[in-house]
């Protein structure tokens, strides 16, 4: 049986599908099927037409049995018949929309439009400060959030997204840890923002006469920052922090992270964990000494 539905297929265009089905002996509606079921092969860029031709309008993306049914009571049974039914008599039986359609997928246009794959929002970011020794002061515990707040502002704005919450980590001279998260009051991406809420999450934790080894802050609850809805503030610092906040993320990807930094972290020991971080290293100087703008 196979061998009829491939020589009905070789040779649909000279002799018509009903005929040779009729001479055959077989029925149209099983060489739908078996056209249907037939693996996948390689059709050569000059042989679609006469390859889709013969296929059941069933197969056309959009047509449901439905669809399909009403096509069959009007005499187009095949892909080929679709294609040589007049646009108005289409548009006149299914209506404007659908009749388009019908048509432009019969002669294999697509009138949809093609919608880009939006970029793929990661769920976390986080970044940690190890200290070169353990340190008590919590002057540069805060120095330390402040460096954290700016790695993931900057990270959060290269990739177009703002948190909606911000997880705070400590880790002790004895290895213990103690965390907190805190819903921020609106999703950001501002180092400034970030900082305030890490600020806060530091003084619930209280490590203030505690010897810290590690202190880590992650972004998480991210969203596109398009649907960023921010509140108008009357504030000159908050306008300037946001146009040098601008500056410097300029500066970053034309140079790189650590190339323009808050004055309060100038002289600071703290230094990002090797294996928890994606910081490159500052530009070395001509005698090889890093150096920090």
């Amino acid at each position: 049986m196979t061998g009829r539905w491939r020589f009905i297929s070789d040779h649909h265009v000279e002799y018509g599908i009903q005929r040779l089905c009729r001479i055959l002996w077989v029925s149209r509606s099983g060489f739908y099927r078996w056209h249907l079921a037939e693996p996948t092969r390689i059709v050569e860029a000059g042989n679609v037409e006469a390859w889709l031709r013969p296929s059941p309008v069933a197969a056309l993306h959009g047509v449901g049995p439905a669809t399909a049914s009403k096509l069959r009571s009007y005499g187009l049974y095949t892909i080929g018949d679709l294609a040589d039914a007049p646009l108005p008599a289409l548009t006149r039986i299914f209506g404007a929309s659908t009749g388009r359609s019908l048509h432009a997928h019969a002669h294999r246009y697509d009138l949809r439009t093609v919608q880009p794959q939006p970029q793929p929002i990661a769920k976390s970011v986080n970044a940690v400060r190890d200290f070169d020794h353990d340190v008590l002061d919590p002057v540069e515990h805060r120095r330390a959030l402040l460096d954290l707040a700016e790695e993931l502002g900057g990270r959060l704005r290269d990739k177009q997204q703002i948190a909606g919450q911000l997880a705070q980590s400590i880790r002790y001279a004895d290895r213990s840890t103690s965390s907190r998260s805190r819903k921020l009051p609106e999703p950001t991406a501002h180092t400034r923002l970030l900082a305030g809420a890490a600020y806060e999450l530091y003084d619930v934790l209280g490590p203030q006469r505690a010897r810290v080894r590690a202190i880590g802050l992650r972004a998480q609850d991210h969203s596109p920052a398009a649907e960023a809805a921010e509140q108008l503030s009357f504030d000159p610092d908050s306008d300037r922090a946001l146009t040098i906040e601008a500056v410097t993320d300029r500066a970053r990807a034309r140079y790189g992270p650590g190339t323009l930094r808050p004055a309060a972290l100038a002289g600071s020991d703290i230094r990002p964990a090797p294996d928890r971080t994606t910081l490159l290293p500052a530009r070395p100087d001509p005698e090889g000494a890093p150096t920090t703008v």
